[in-house]
C-alpha cells in the first residue's frame, strides 16, 4: 500500500514537471507571437522592472508556499517551485500587479484556469487556479485591476492563487518584486 501511494505520488510530482514544462514552452510561444497594436494601448509610467519590491500582492491572503527548491518530505525528493502560492478564499478579488497586456486566459493542464499578462520588456506575470475570468486575450488591463476570482482550479491544495514573475520566460522569486508590509 505505501509503495502504490508512493509511487503514485511520483507520478503526480511528474505530471506537474511536465505541467511546468509546457507552461515554460508556452509563455514562448506566446512571447515571439506577433502583437496587434491597439489604438488605446498607453506607456506605462514606469516599465516594469522599476517595480521591483514596489508591486501589490495580487490577492488578499496568506503565503502557503515559497519560490524554489523545496524537499517532498514524505517521498524525499527534490523539486522546484516556479512561483508562490497564495491561500486565499474562493471568490477573493485578484488584481494585475502592473498595467500589461493579456496573452493568455484559459485553461492549462496541471494549473486550471490561467492568466498570463506580458508586462512589456519581456517581463510576465503568470495568475494560476483562477475560478471566473473578467479579462480575456488581447485586453489591456491597469494597474491593480481585477481580472479574475481565487478559485481552485486544477489545484491539489484548495483555494487560493498561483503566481508566477517571469523574465524572458525564466521564474523569479514573486517575493523580490512585492511589497513587503
Amino acid at each position: 500500500e505505501i509503495r502504490t501511494k508512493k509511487s503514485m505520488e511520483l507520478a503526480a510530482i511528474e505530471a506537474l514537471k511536465q505541467s511546468a514544462q509546457r507552461l515554460d514552452q508556452q509563455i514562448k510561444l506566446l512571447s515571439t507571437a506577433p502583437k496587434r497594436p491597439l489604438r488605446e494601448e498607453k506607456k506605462p509610467v514606469k516599465s516594469f522592472d522599476e517595480l521591483k519590491g514596489l508591486l501589490k500582492i495580487p490577492v488578499k491572503g496568506t503565503i502557503a508556499t515559497s519560490f524554489g527548491p523545496y524537499l517532498n518530505d514524505r517521498l524525499n525528493v527534490l523539486n522546484f517551485r516556479s512561483g508562490i502560492n497564495i491561500k486565499a478564499d474562493r471568490g477573493e478579488p485578484i488584481r494585475a500587479v502592473s498595467a500589461g497586456r493579456i496573452i493568455y486566459a484559459s485553461w492549462f493542464k496541471g494549473y486550471g484556469n490561467m492568466i498570463i499578462i506580458d508586462h512589456g520588456n519581456s517581463y510576465y506575470t503568470v495568475y494560476a487556479h483562477v475560478e471566473e475570468f473578467f479579462k480575456s486575450k488581447n485586453d489591456l488591463v491597469e494597474s491593480d485591476e481585477v481580472i479574475a476570482t481565487a478559485g481552485d482550479t486544477g489545484s491539489m491544495t484548495g483555494s487560493g492563487l498561483y503566481f508566477e514573475v517571469r523574465h524572458h520566460g525564466k521564474p523569479l522569486d514573486p517575493m523580490e518584486w512585492i511589497k513587503r508590509g
